[in-house]
């Protein structure tokens, strides 16, 4: 009679007794921490899947990632096409401007024309200086310049005619330009001129003036008075 075959146990199953006997010993806690490794483990490649595309729409759309973005972009090339085109026109002198206005306006304790110095600066300026009491333009070309006064009501002395002027001043001070707005009423008035000039050098400046009757006075501070240039061409003709 041939000899009886040994016994094999298939891998994975329990050998015998002993076998049971091991399984039985092992806790509730570890047999379910056995089975979330091996759950785990055939998770992981799908999560790394999902993580890698989820990081790579992040990419594209977060603004502070190293790719910001189409409207990122654009953002940033609009603003490098505008900071060359400031550049640009420094470099040829096209650019400048200046807004400025008198904290304390004019009594007008005579009659006539009066200068009506300003003194105070609003916002940067570029190309000009602000300088006993005027504007002083610091390149040639077409500048254009703005002002607004406001004048107090007509009292029993002078007239009821009142102006408001611009005036252009050379560097040797003879009058280079200038351009009035006028009004003839007993009211509070507030008048604006406006006037476009060229300059052939720098050097020229740039003044407000007012006519009042005696005593009428303009009213002082931004709210009521203001004078700005801006230059607009390199050119003078």
């Amino acid at each position: 009679m041939a000899d009886s075959l040994p016994e094999r146990t298939p891998a994975g199953t329990l050998n015998g007794l002993g076998g049971i006997a091991a399984w039985s010993q092992k806790t509730e806690a570890q047999y379910r921490s056995e089975q979330r490794g091996r759950i785990e483990v055939k998770a992981n490649p799908i999560a790394a899947f999902v993580g890698s595309i989820t990081n790579a729409l992040l990419g594209i759309f977060n603004p502070n990632g190293h790719f910001a973005g189409i409207g990122q972009w654009a953002q940033a090339k609009q603003e490098d096409i505008a900071t060359l085109q400031d550049k640009t026109q420094k470099l040829e002198g096209v650019v400048g401007y200046c807004h400025t206005y008198s904290l304390g306006g004019s009594s007008n304790a005579i009659a006539g024309d009066i200068r009506i110095p300003i003194d105070r600066q609003i916002g940067p300026i570029v190309g000009a200086t602000i300088a006993n009491g005027a504007i002083y333009l610091s390149s040639k070309g077409l500048w254009v310049a703005d002002a607004q006064l406001s004048a107090e009501g007509y009292t029993s002395l002078g007239s009821t005619y009142m102006n408001i002027q611009i005036r252009v001043y050379a560097p040797n001070g003879t009058l280079h330009a200038q351009r009035i707005a006028e009004a003839d009423t007993s009211s509070r008035e507030s008048l604006v001129v406006h006037v476009p000039f060229v300059v052939p050098s720098a050097g020229y400046y740039v003044e407000l003036w007012g006519n009042a009757a005696f005593g009428r006075g303009s009213r002082g501070g931004s709210v009521w008075n203001g004078m700005s240039v801006e230059k607009r061409s390199t050119e003078t003709s």
